[in-house]
């Protein structure tokens, strides 16, 4: 049986935020309005200010995003942020590729992350993943209602998120990656955690616990230490 490996796509996997990159192009070509963009950008402000928390960040993201694309078509939502994926891989760390691969043999990869579904779907297709949880949106007839049915932004919605997948695997041999607080659930989860470009609060408890501090120049080095090979 395989082993698990748990793995966030923002600024672990994802050099940036998927979010604003996405959204960007669709303001671009007129899917979202400029008050959006607008209120994304602020709350992207508020983050890096410390005016709200990383947990509401994701959470204010989402809520905006979905205001901006309320009765679109989900399916078209869904093909648009899977063409786009696919031609701006050059956004992925150049590790990942290799990574996956490796990984392949021996894991089944999920990504992990607080970016709905539409986002991590496409991604998690493209990089050839197990599954994947993420923020799901509520969809009625094929439109997007504007209402999230389940969030993951938070340390205890993520924990809840992967109980299920933790449970189907030996810990023995598991792996996760992630950069930020909203992070430390899962990476309390496995075996062995590395901990990429980690952010201060994460790097704090990182540090307490003896996790691996790796980089995108270093975390083949270190996955590979660890797997073996």
């Amino acid at each position: 049986m395989k082993k698990l490996a748990l793995i966030d796509i923002d600024k672990t996997i994802y050099n940036g935020y998927t979010i604003f990159d996405l959204a960007e192009k669709q303001f671009a070509d007129k899917i979202l309005s400029k008050e959006c963009i607008h209120k994304l950008f602020s709350d992207l402000d508020n983050y890096k200010n410390q005016a709200i928390s990383y947990e509401s960040f994701v959470k204010m993201l989402n809520d905006h995003w979905l205001e901006g694309l309320k009765g679109k078509s989900y399916s078209k939502i869904w093909d648009y942020a899977d063409q786009y994926f696919k031609s701006h891989q050059f956004k992925f760390f150049s590790f990942v590729s290799e990574l996956f691969q490796v990984l392949a043999d021996t894991h089944d990869c999920y990504l992990i992350t607080g970016e709905m579904q539409f986002v991590a779907e496409p991604i998690a297709k493209l990089l050839n993943t197990k599954g994947f949880r993420a923020t799901t949106l509520a969809v009625k007839e094929d439109l997007i209602t504007g209402q999230v049915l389940n969030y993951l932004a938070s340390r205890a919605e993520k924990k809840i998120a992967i109980i299920e997948l933790v449970d189907q695997y030996d810990k023995a041999g598991s792996i996760a990656l992630g950069d930020s607080a909203g992070d430390i659930e899962m990476l309390a989860a496995v075996e062995q955690a590395f901990c990429i470009n980690a952010a201060p609060e994460l790097r704090e408890v990182g540090l307490q616990k003896g996790w691996s501090f790796v980089n995108e120049n270093s975390i083949l080095e270190s996955v590979y230490r660890y797997l073996g090979i």
